[in-house]
């Protein structure tokens, strides 16, 4: 007889933070500690002890830059419910780095009052699958939006628009992304206003990028729109 599958697998029952390491330091660990520990707590999942895990951590990056002392690592913090945490760790490949190609997915519109989103959770196969489709589309990332048609982020990232003025936004929490680390150091250092966009708002920017943890800032070097009742693709393009 076959054993069956954990309930945590089986639901996608658990939590998990994705860090960039840089010479064998988890770039902004604490922070995502808690916002691990806080998805942890809302999911009903019992929270590892975090001396451990950060003693563990700590190890595992140690190893790495022994390994690869040359190289900046990805590391993925992952609890399941009822089981142990898991912790994985690779190379940060450069291409990651380049600007990126963006498409808008209206197929794939997300909740701005769902919960789960201020949390990055296991139940993530809405954004692998919006990912997967820009992908085949010779695309790098795609662009989300709410039922409401509002601008929430890609499926890996949050979002940043410069205006002509040189004045920054960044779509506003209530549109229902992830409240991303980065984001919100980026936020204070640009003094970014954080407000609702439209699709029509983009024709007012020049500049553009996309943030997380692990790539820090990447450009945007076009976003482009297929659907929503229009006869042609339309394509914005930003500024390096």
């Amino acid at each position: 007889m076959n054993n069956p599958l954990p309930t945590a697998y089986r639901y996608g029952w658990g939590c998990f933070e994705t860090l960039r390491v840089d010479f064998g330091k988890a770039c902004d660990l604490e922070e995502h500690l808690d916002r691990l520990f806080a998805g942890l707590l809302f999911c009903r999942i019992e929270r590892p002890n975090r001396d451990l895990l950060v003693a563990q951590v700590k190890s595992k990056c140690q190893d790495f830059a022994q390994e690869f002392p040359r190289q900046n690592g990805l590391l993925r913090i992952q609890v399941f419910a009822n089981l142990e945490p898991v912790l994985e760790i690779s190379e940060l490949e450069p291409r990651q780095f380049s600007p990126l190609q963006v498409l808008l997915l209206e197929a794939f519109p997300l909740a701005s009052k769902n919960p789960l989103q201020q949390y990055k959770t296991c139940n993530y196969l809405l954004y692998q699958l919006a990912y997967l489709e820009a992908q085949a589309a010779n695309f790098d990332e795609a662009l989300l939006l709410n039922e409401q048609g509002e601008i929430q982020e890609l499926s890996r990232s949050n979002l940043f628009f410069q205006d002509t003025s040189g004045i920054w936004f960044t779509p506003a929490l209530g549109a229902g992304l992830l409240p991303g680390i980065t984001r919100a150091r980026l936020v204070l250092e640009l003094g970014a206003q954080e407000v609702t966009l439209k699709l029509e708002d983009l024709k007012g920017f020049k500049r553009a990028f996309a943030c997380n943890s692990l790539t820090e800032r990447r450009p945007i070097q076009s976003i482009e729109v297929r659907g929503l009742n229009i006869s042609q693709p339309l394509v914005y393009f930003f500024e390096d």
